[in-house]
């Protein structure tokens, strides 16, 4: 449970960024192509898509994570407890990200 809770947090992390960059090159540079110009509508719902699956995978390593910490000894390690609050990093960043203040 712990290694996938790491290996979702890890993929919560590079795995929607890198998506959006790319497809965000391929939307704008087919959109340059074809109109000569390029909207910003369809890059935010890329952006707006990769938050929300960042999100989402962030929500389930946590759960692993807290699975993985419930099936611990009661002394539990500190260092556990703050790899718990890491996996939630990217949550937090996905939130941030949408939020306009």
């Amino acid at each position: 449970m712990r290694t996938t809770s790491l290996l979702l947090g890890l993929l919560s992390l590079v795995g929607p960024s890198t998506w959006a960059y790319i497809q965000s090159g391929i939307v704008a540079e087919a959109m340059k192509r074809q109109q000569g110009w390029v909207c910003g509508t369809p890059l935010l719902g890329i952006f707006f898509l990769a938050a929300a699956v960042t999100a989402v995978l962030s929500i389930v390593a946590f759960t692993f994570g807290v699975v993985a910490f419930k099936r611990l000894p009661s002394p539990r390690p500190f260092a556990r407890k703050l790899e718990l609050a890491a996996l939630l990093l990217p949550l937090c960043l996905a939130i941030a990200s949408q939020v306009h203040i």
